[in-house]
């Protein structure tokens, strides 16, 4: 029940993540020190999670969040910064330089691309493909392994209708999304 309340399973009864868990942690059996007690099981007034707490929490528990993708939360800062989304790199004419940005989805580093790694990434829009040559991962390795979410400046290359970004420059946001735990496929 816990666990399905973390998920927040019980908003179609009603309930809120919060409350549907505070009900689950109440004990189905009394201890024999309490019988006597009211039985009270109605939830203490908790506040609601915001938007963001709501998202980290469905990824925590779940992976994903039905309410809204993370990288929507950072996208008016993102757009002020001149940082396109999935689908805004579509209109941008090959050898372009942009900054694009998104969740890290997977990492390969495959042994026949000799150190060259693919990253793909998903924002709101939806999925980001990677090109991260073997000088430019030596420079960002540690943040191209560790990061949830990356800023990417780098060059459009489209081949046979198939856009990649070329990374030149790797930023990791992880701490702008409030800790947000998210798995990738790497490195299989």
């Amino acid at each position: 029940m816990a666990r399905l309340a973390a998920a927040d399973a019980f908003g179609s009864l009603g309930l809120n993540r919060r409350a549907a868990f505070w009900q689950a942690l109440q004990p189905y059996d009394r201890l024999p020190l309490f019988a006597d007690l009211e039985d009270n099981r109605d939830p203490p007034p908790l506040p609601e999670l915001g938007l963001p707490e709501e998202i980290v929490a469905d990824y925590d528990t779940v992976g994903l969040s039905l309410k809204a993708h993370p990288m929507s939360l950072l996208r008016a800062a993102l757009d002020r910064a001149g940082v396109l989304t999935s689908a805004g790199l579509r209109n941008v004419a090959d050898k372009a330089t942009v900054r694009v940005a998104g969740l890290v989805i997977g990492r390969q580093a495959p042994p026949t691309a000799k150190g060259t790694v693919f990253v793909t990434l998903e924002d709101e829009t939806g999925m980001l493909n990677l090109i991260v040559w073997k000088n430019v991962w030596a420079k960002y390795r540690q943040v191209g392994i560790d990061a949830v979410a990356l800023l990417i400046e780098g060059e459009v290359q489209r081949t046979a209708g198939v856009s990649h970004v070329c990374a030149t420059r790797l930023e990791d946001l992880t701490h702008y999304l409030r800790n947000l735990t998210s798995r990738s496929r790497d490195f299989h």
